[in-house]
């Protein structure tokens, strides 16, 4: 069960213990992900003709590669099951999926990205950028449609992190080192990406990915909070990030330069340091006991 204090979802701290603590749903979480993940790098390793990624074995590893994808899902859903038994499964969802929210916040995780990644085109020009804007109707707004889809239903981590672990931590600590702490755990849960054939799929580094994910993982919390724990808009913001930025071709394996990446960045900051602020504002750590 949750409990909203002050703005901020906390969950209540079980009278007993529970058989899967937060420690134990981020191992399985991370071990899922991660098994997944190296069978995907594996498998695209041994695509580009790397000699020593030719072993059979390496094909027979192709039906876990799904547990990149879903691997959080999984975690979140064997925890909430385990500890609280389908009813609480139900309960969670019942809560996650609510669509009672504020139309105010309805238009800000739809327009957000969109505008985000929409100014990125003028503020990287203004940098230096050379790589010219694709074009918004043949190729954007197609696009963008299409991306959000596949997202919103292949993308599901939001479930298990903002979710599940989000409300937990904040049973535990303040709202800001709260946030801070699932951004970072969020951050290394997505380095194996890095160790594809050629680092990153989108094609930028380690340091711009950092600078990325800290604002939006802020941001995504304050949403969480301010819609008194709803999953379904966070979802919807983080897949629109996801999708807004793809279709604007803003990522280097399509411009092929960093700048609109950087200008992303810079963008990204102004309502993350806002969400920063407002989670700092929400009081202390809650009593334990």
């Amino acid at each position: 069960m949750l409990n909203i204090n002050e703005g901020i979802v906390r969950a209540d701290r079980p009278r007993a213990r529970h058989p899967i603590g937060l420690t134990g749903f981020f191992v399985l979480a991370f071990g899922l992900s991660w098994t997944g993940a190296a069978a995907v790098a594996l498998s695209a390793h041994a695509e580009t003709g790397a000699g020593w990624a030719q072993a059979g074995w390496i094909a027979a590893l192709a039906p876990l590669e799904l547990l990149m994808l879903f691997g959080p899902l999984i975690a979140a859903a064997i925890t909430l099951a385990w500890n609280d038994r389908p009813a609480g499964i139900w309960t969670f969802l019942k809560r996650a999926f609510r669509l009672s929210v504020g139309l105010r916040w309805w238009a800000l995780v739809l327009i957000l990205p969109a505008a985000v990644m929409a100014l990125v085109w003028p503020v990287s020009g203004f940098a230096g950028g050379s790589a010219p804007p694709p074009d918004i109707l043949s190729v954007v707004l197609p696009a963008a449609g299409q991306l959000l889809v596949f997202y919103l239903l292949f993308n599901t981590e939001e479930i298990a992190w903002r979710g599940y672990a989000l409300p937990q931590l904040q049973s535990r600590l303040a709202p800001l080192p709260a946030n801070a702490l699932l951004t970072g755990i969020w951050l290394v849960f997505h380095l194996p990406l890095f160790a594809m054939p050629g680092g990153h799929p989108a094609g930028y580094g380690v340091g711009v990915f950092i600078a990325m994910v800290i604002p939006i993982g802020f941001i995504m919390g304050a949403v969480f909070n301010r819609t008194a724990g709803s999953v379904l808009l966070v979802h919807l913001l983080h897949q629109g990030f996801n999708a807004w930025g793809e279709a604007w071709r803003i990522f280097p394996v399509f411009s092929g330069e960093t700048t609109q990446m950087w200008s992303m960045v810079a963008l990204l900051w102004v309502p993350g340091v806002v969400a920063m602020i407002w989670l700092g504002l929400k009081g202390k750590a809650p009593e334990s006991g």
